[in-house]
């Protein structure tokens, strides 16, 4: 399952595209050094959060992955997000994708998604299907977690390709 999740994410990303994320994730890691592996140009920005839950730098967690995978990224410090430009794909992953097609993910992934539906950038949340939940969780989320409406997502790839929501 992981390594078809990671293939059919490996797939959004065009040569010449950017690439934001934020948060940390093994799925969209391993996906965009699979992009690279096949020889696709791309940059990637991963937004260094401000806010340390549970004290650990999840972004600085992303960057360093990637660094190591052999993916070149940039840090962008949470509060420069606005300002960032040329940006074309916006992927991140999920610790739970609810029945409606809305995303409970680290911070600060609800900033990142407004700001890419904002500016009509794509925003793909990569995940395995498991993470599909039937149901609503527990609220308020725990600290360091965002809940992402479905409105902000474009759409969710997992091992069994893209799922769209109404």
């Amino acid at each position: 399952k992981f390594h078809d999740t990671v293939m059919n994410g490996a797939e959004l990303i065009k040569p010449g595209d950017q690439i934001i994320s934020c948060s940390f994730s093994a799925t969209v890691c391993s996906a965009l050094i699979q992009a690279s592996a096949a020889g696709r140009s791309f940059a990637a920005l991963i937004v260094d959060e401000q806010s340390q839950a549970q004290g650990l730098k999840y972004g600085e967690m992303m960057a360093s992955a990637l660094q190591a995978g052999g993916v070149g990224c940039d840090l962008v410090a949470e509060d420069r997000l606005d300002s960032i430009q040329g940006v074309s794909l916006g992927l991140v992953g999920a610790d739970s994708v609810l029945s409606d097609g809305s995303l409970i993910n680290g911070y600060p992934s609800l900033q990142l998604a407004r700001t890419c539906f904002e500016r009509q950038i794509p925003f793909y949340c990569l995940c395995e299907s498991h993470k599909l939940a039937s149901s609503y969780p527990p609220l308020p989320l725990e600290e360091g977690f965002d809940l992402i409406p479905a409105t902000y997502v474009t759409a969710v790839v997992t091992e069994k390709g893209i799922i769209s929501f109404p």
